[in-house]
């Protein structure tokens, strides 16, 4: 692992707006500023990129960016999270993260062996992350058909920045006093 100076910390993914952010750059400044980039994707992995491997790979930048956390609670349903770096980063972290310092127990067996499923079948077949994009596109297209600027993340994985909000192109509904 280079020398580092500097460290830049970002999202993949905003959880707010689905913004994306600007990793590209963020490598290029990285680079040139002798930075460690890294990047936490709890929104980003099982979702974006080629077969849902993350905003990372959805860049192409997987040889540059080399310290990644994630969370095994949203897109992989169990618990917990990880961080995936060099061993010897991996090393020095360990005994100061607070998750091995202030608990009595590592992750519960069942939790650990349903989030290692979880990512295999991630892995293993494109269909549950190509039929997620299908069921986002499906309900993005019914949103614009009731007029509706939708904010979410395009087909290409661009944010279009739309200005719009839901209950203006929902149905007035009758209100009724209550006395």
């Amino acid at each position: 692992m280079k020398s580092i100076t500097h460290c830049i910390i970002t999202d993949g993914v905003f959880s707010m707006d689905g913004d994306l952010a600007p990793l590209p750059k963020m490598a290029d400044l990285a680079d040139q500023y002798n930075a460690l980039l890294v990047v936490d994707d709890a929104h980003g992995d099982g979702v974006m990129g080629p077969a849902g491997r993350g905003t990372v790979d959805h860049f192409g930048l997987r040889d540059r960016i080399i310290i990644e956390t994630g969370s095994l609670s949203k897109a992989f349903g169990s618990a917990g999270g990880f961080v995936a770096g060099p061993k010897e980063f991996i090393e020095a972290l360990r005994p100061k993260a607070r998750s091995f310092i202030f608990t009595a127990s590592p992750m519960a067996p069942c939790l650990t062996a349903a989030a290692a499923k979880a990512v295999d079948l991630v892995m293993e077949n494109t269909a549950l992350v190509d039929k997620l994009w299908e069921n986002r596109n499906y309900f993005a297209d019914r949103l614009s058909k009731l007029g509706e600027a939708v904010n979410l993340l395009a087909k290409e994985n661009k944010l279009p920045k739309e200005k719009g909000r839901l209950s203006s192109a929902m149905p007035k509904r009758r209100r009724s006093s209550v006395k």
